[in-house]
């Protein structure tokens, strides 16, 4: 894959991640949730909390299902001997009017001379306001909601506290009666002026404080912009609305009482006494979900909606509050990357991400220990995310920078092939021009000079050599001292292949010779062509580009006969005759080489035609 597609895959890749972060990412952040609460420590169920559960028996003996007036007009009288401080109903009244008048009657006057019964708001199917009855509007009760906030998972982790309406906030019947029982309620009047808008409280109630501290703080002006307090701790923080997590790891059970068992009074009003009572339908209930005790999708791992606002107003009156701790989060991911970011640069990609997944699960730990001892969540899907994207970052910075070292020892091309396979020793035959220039008068100059001295004066000699070499093709094979190795190439599998190597190696020389003689630098120039072998030459442990043959020996020999002439630039045959008709020439007689047999036939390249 060429690196701008890899480039492209990345890009696709992370807008993909970030488009259904929300899916994967927050998905996750619940199950951590729920693993922690799991795990989490019991908290001991409010003495001050009982819930009433209409069980299967209470149906089959004082059924059928919705239950008479009759019914609950028992239950309020025989549960307010022991004068409890409120009793919610976590049930809707819709059917009551089909049923006995003359016992719901009775009941609407228990209603108004207890004073302290409180009953349940919710939403119709098309998700408008549905109070209960006119007749129990009319008494001195209160109202307060029932709704309960679904996670994209199915599973109920939240309770709304204050759900806005175009009046004032309706609180939730959990907020409701833990209020009442800090005796804070003193027969506040609802009104429904129609069946969506709702005005609370009194003119003379509006100003929501008890000397107990429960103090939720409802503003009259501006309904969306409200926060709920108790004990001087913000309970929401769970979203942007004024929501409560629910605090499940509690027994309940203990806490529990069968309605048949107090129909049949078997319960002593003592029990009853200041006590918050809350009646839910366990058995008939329809609003069935699933929790983060829930460990299937089995309909048997729901629990009834009363059960869940039983465990909310349990955290309120024991304030069992989890923290959604949001900055402490970003501090977290914060120190988190930064640490990660010195493992790479100290350690690379390789064993700075391996290091950073030990640490990784360091931080998990430290997130439950915070739940488990202060109850503060927070979520590491945030963590995972940014360190994924920080991670791939980092894999690009690193390919980037890799690029840019082997460009500094390999040709462009190469350098950008090599960044997506691996190296390998090896070569192939190829048609090509070798070019050796070298500078003359080296040796005596490094003992006039210092080695500072010396190594500045090899380095702009290499400098000017590649500047005026790449323009023409030419392929920097390798640096040898004071001499230069260049080879021009037509085949396509080579850096930068030109069409007529001859030509493209004289015409770099010729330039090479005019800067040389600016500089008053003596140099050699020798130019062979023929076939070689190019590719990679070394062992496993080092390996450099390089052409190999007898080209490449014959342009080494010919530099030296290139200082003895005032031409600087020495020839073979071979190249003559590929580019003969583009530049004059100078025939010299045959020169005896080294390691040749036969003298060769050498020429000097004048200027281009």
């Amino acid at each position: 894959m060429k690196r701008g597609y890899g480039y492209i895959l990345v890009f696709v890749l992370a807008s993909f991640l970030i488009y259904w972060r929300p899916f994967f990412f927050e998905k996750l952040n619940w199950k951590f949730y729920d693993f922690e609460i799991r795990h989490a420590q019991s908290v001991p169920v409010s003495p001050h909390l009982l819930l009433v559960d209409i069980n299967p028996s209470s149906i089959r003996k004082y059924g059928p299902w919705p239950f008479s007036p009759q019914v609950y007009l028992k239950f309020v009288e025989t549960v307010e001997k022991g004068k409890p401080a409120a009793v919610g109903f976590d049930i809707l009244f819709q059917a009551a009017s089909l049923i006995s008048k003359k016992f719901f009657q009775k009941f609407l006057q228990a209603v108004n001379q207890y004073g302290n019964i409180f009953f349940a708001v919710s939403l119709n199917e098309k998700g408008a306001l549905q109070p209960p009855l006119k007749s129990l509007e009319k008494e001195n009760c209160g109202f307060g909601f029932i709704g309960v906030l679904m996670d994209p998972d199915g599973k109920v982790r939240r309770i709304s506290l204050l759900y806005p309406t175009k009046g004032m906030p309706i609180p939730s019947l959990p907020l409701i009666l833990a209020g009442a029982y800090h005796h804070y309620l003193r027969k506040a009047r609802p009104v429904f002026k129609k069946r969506d808008q709702f005005e609370w409280w009194l003119p003379q109630e509006k100003e929501f404080v008890s000397r107990l501290g429960f103090s939720p703080d409802i503003p009259f002006h501006d309904p969306q912009d409200y926060s709920v307090l108790w004990r001087e701790l913000k309970i929401p923080d769970a979203s942007r609305k004024p929501d409560m997590f629910i605090y499940y790891k509690t027994n309940l059970s203990k806490n529990t009482i069968p309605l048949n068992q107090i129909l049949e009074d078997k319960i002593p009003a003592a029990r009853f006494k200041n006590k918050i009572i809350l009646l839910y339908s366990g058995a008939a209930a329809s609003d069935t979900h699933f929790t983060p005790l829930s460990r299937g999708r089995k309909i048997q791992d729901k629990i009834a909606g009363g059960e869940i606002l039983g465990y909310a107003l349990n955290s309120i009156l024991t304030g069992a509050f989890i923290i959604h701790q949001s900055f402490l989060g970003i501090f977290i991911s914060a120190l988190s990357l930064l640490l990660f970011l010195w493992l790479l640069l100290r350690f690379g990609i390789l064993k700075g991400g391996l290091f950073f997944l030990f640490i990784l699960m360091g931080i998990f730990y430290l997130l439950f220990f915070l739940f488990i001892h202060y109850r503060i969540f927070i979520g590491p899907a945030d963590l995972l995310f940014s360190s994924v994207f920080f991670y791939s970052g980092c894999i690009l910075i690193e390919r980037f920078r890799l690029g840019r070292a082997l460009r500094v020892f390999l040709p462009e091309k190469m350098a950008r092939d090599l960044e997506l396979r691996e190296i390998k020793a090896g070569g192939k035959e190829v048609y090509g021009t070798a070019m050796f220039v070298d500078m003359a008068g080296y040796t005596s100059k490094t003992e006039k000079e210092t080695l500072a001295q010396t190594f500045e004066s090899l380095q702009q000699f290499h400098q000017k050599v590649e500047d005026l070499a790449i323009p023409y093709g030419g392929i920097i094979c390798d640096w040898q001292g004071d001499g230069v190795l260049i080879f021009f190439s037509e085949d396509r599998g080579t850096p930068n292949p030109v069409s007529n190597p001859g030509k493209s190696a004289v015409l770099a020389a010729l330039a090479m010779k005019e800067e040389f003689v600016k500089a008053s630098i003596s140099a050699g120039i020798g130019i062979a062509s023929g076939k070689v072998m190019w590719g990679f030459l070394g062992t496993t442990r080092k390996l450099q580009p390089t052409a190999i043959g007898d080209a490449v020996n014959l342009a080494s020999r010919l530099q030296a006969v290139g200082k003895k002439f005032e031409d600087v630039i020495a020839v073979d045959k071979e190249t003559f005759l590929t580019s003969e008709k583009f530049f004059e020439w100078t025939e010299h007689s045959n020169q005896t080489i080294k390691g040749k047999a036969e003298p060769v036939q050498v020429y000097s390249p004048q200027k281009a035609v």
